[in-house]
């Protein structure tokens, strides 16, 4: 946070600069990349703030010379390897209790004031941070007010500097959300940021697709919401979910469908089936059902 007001870009007026690099464009993609590396290999760092986030190389002479490190891990938690299921995703359906209430508060997911919670509360604090990125505050006193007006969603795209970048809204808006369910792991976070067809919100929208998942088996049902209706998001967004947390490529998915008043499963296999299974719910306003089983367990059985 200090570097936004003392640098020698011009102070705040960093924020405002469109070309050839806009800031949270050079910085945020950087944040992901590192809370991917975290979250990959078991650990969740809790403190996520943008004092927190160090700029490397003390003068850089343009925002492209920018290059940014995570700090301070004083509050972050490994929660074991065993829960680190593959890059950008840890699950922890057993672990013991966490500690309760840790690092900023005005960063703070909400689930932070719970034992229960995931890495998912480093994305929460992520998305407060990319909103300063990008909101021009000339007086660095009246970041806090800014932050609660945030997170108390008093905020629109209007407060943003740059209203021209359609997914700058759209990926804070993910991020921010109350249920960690719903929010992005960083891997798709980043690869939203990297997409190139997102041209307008209204695209955007239309776009993400909510979807039911249950393991099969089992009963329960979860929401879920995968960036687009490829079968990668799809199979993203059941691998992020802290009550599923089966790896993509261990998912073997079908789609819950009644046809003629029975019950049936068809296979999920490629990106033509996807789009097919939302297009197919829309024009019907049903709910899409996905039925996931996990493809170890199921060899594991067999040969038992």
């Amino acid at each position: 946070m200090k570097f936004i007001y003392e640098n020698d870009l011009g102070g705040a007026e960093i924020i405002k600069v469109q070309d050839p690099q806009r800031l949270y464009k050079q910085v945020f993609p950087q944040i992901l990349n590192g809370l991917d590396a975290i979250h990959s290999i078991g650990w969740i760092h809790r403190d996520i703030h943008l004092g927190n986030i160090l700029v490397k190389n003390p003068s850089p002479q343009s925002i492209n010379d920018i290059h940014i490190k995570i700090a301070d891990f004083g509050l972050a938690r490994h929660v074991g390897l065993k829960f680190c299921m593959s890059p950008g995703l840890t699950v922890i359906p057993t672990l013991e209790k966490l500690s309760p209430n840790l690092g900023n508060e005005l960063f703070r997911a909400p689930e932070l004031s719970t034992q229960k919670y995931d890495f998912k509360v480093d994305l929460y604090s992520a998305g407060i941070a990319l909103y300063l990125l990008a909101c021009y505050i000339p007086n660095k006193n009246h970041i806090k007010d800014e932050i609660i007006a945030l997170r108390g969603r008093k905020r629109s795209p209007h407060y943003l500097h740059h209203k021209d970048d359609p997914k700058l809204n759209n990926l804070i808006h993910r991020l921010l959300k109350q249920d960690p369910n719903d929010r992005p792991s960083a891997a798709q976070a980043l690869a939203f940021m990297k997409s190139q067809d997102y041209r307008t919100e209204q695209h955007i929208q239309s776009v993400a697709k909510k979807f039911l998942a249950k393991k099969h088996g089992d009963g329960i049902l979860y929401r879920c919401s995968s960036i687009d209706d490829t079968l990668s998001s799809i199979r993203a967004a059941i691998e992020t979910h802290r009550s599923i947390g089966i790896a993509k490529d261990d998912q073997i998915l079908w789609q819950e469908k009644t046809i003629e008043n029975e019950k049936r499963l068809l296979g999920i296999t490629c990106d033509e089936d996807a789009r097919e299974m939302f297009n197919s719910a829309e024009e019907k306003s049903q709910k899409v059902i996905i039925v996931v089983s996990d493809k170890k367990k199921e060899n594991v059985a067999k040969k038992l």
